[in-house]
């Protein structure tokens, strides 16, 4: 019966901003994520998301009311069981410069314990990227640098079924951008700390743990190789590992002209 209400009150928050506004934009996203972990860990390994989405108005302070739609996918080839999950989502947010809140429904299936379960989750999300590097002249080794990016994303969320819990996922990261190569490539040797945590069904899923490797990136893709230690919690267990990994992120309106 939760479940049921907490789809209806979903439905209720998509449906009523369109009988009283006429959207001021159609913004959409995907980002994703593909890994290959040489310590054998989690193998080979992906995670990956899409949305489109209509802003309907905007509050007050500038705050933009919009809802989504998305499809996201999580799977690796080792240590799958509560890892593993896909299935679409409804969500109804608000923004604030870095900062989004928001509540969103989704219907997810764990292929490796044959279950589907449907969340009704409360979230906040932030993604602040800013140049330490602006207004001055840094330089490496004599040389100048292009850039010191320091960058934190993550995501705060509240299970209201259980399954999953309270749960937070993000990184922060430092790089220092030394050379532009041909075809636009920019180079990043960078540092940077990250986790993934929840209070429920947590064996294979809780890890955090520093990182520092070399980034190539060029618009909205980057190519990396990190060295990685992860410290899995349940499992009170270490792991020291290589890492290489593609990463791409593109945004989009589809805002009628």
């Amino acid at each position: 019966m939760r479940r049921v209400s907490g789809l209806l009150a979903m439905m209720s928050l998509l449906a009523a901003p369109a009988s009283a506004y006429a959207p001021l934009g159609y913004p959409g996203a995907i980002w994703g994520n593909a890994s290959r972990d040489f310590s054998g860990f989690e193998g080979w390994g992906v995670q990956s998301w899409i949305k489109q989405g209509v802003t309907w108005t905007m509050l007050p302070g500038e705050m933009p009311l919009q809802t989504f739609a998305y499809y996201r996918v999580r799977s690796r080839t080792q240590n799958r069981p509560y890892f593993d999950a896909h299935g679409p989502a409804l969500s109804a947010e608000i923004s604030k410069d870095f900062l989004s809140l928001g509540t969103d429904f989704h219907w997810q299936r764990y292929p490796e314990l044959g279950l589907r379960e449907d969340h009704h989750e409360l979230f906040a999300a932030w993604y602040k990227r800013v140049d330490l590097a602006r207004g001055h002249k840094p330089a490496l080794f004599g040389g100048p640098l292009l850039g010191v990016p320091l960058s934190t994303w993550g995501r705060l969320t509240r299970d209201l079924d259980g399954i999953e819990g309270n749960g937070t996922q993000g990184w922060v990261q430092q790089g220092v951008d030394i050379i532009r190569l041909p075809g636009a490539v920019l180079v990043t040797p960078f540092a940077a700390y990250r986790w993934r945590l929840r209070s429920e069904n947590r064996r294979y899923f809780n890890v955090h743990g520093p990182a520092a490797g070399l980034e190539f990136g060029r618009g909205p893709m980057q190519l990396g190789l990190e060295q990685a230690w992860r410290y899995y919690p349940e499992l009170k267990r270490t792991e020291r590992a290589i890492q290489a990994y593609l990463t791409w992120f593109y945004e989009w309106d589809l805002t009628r002209r």
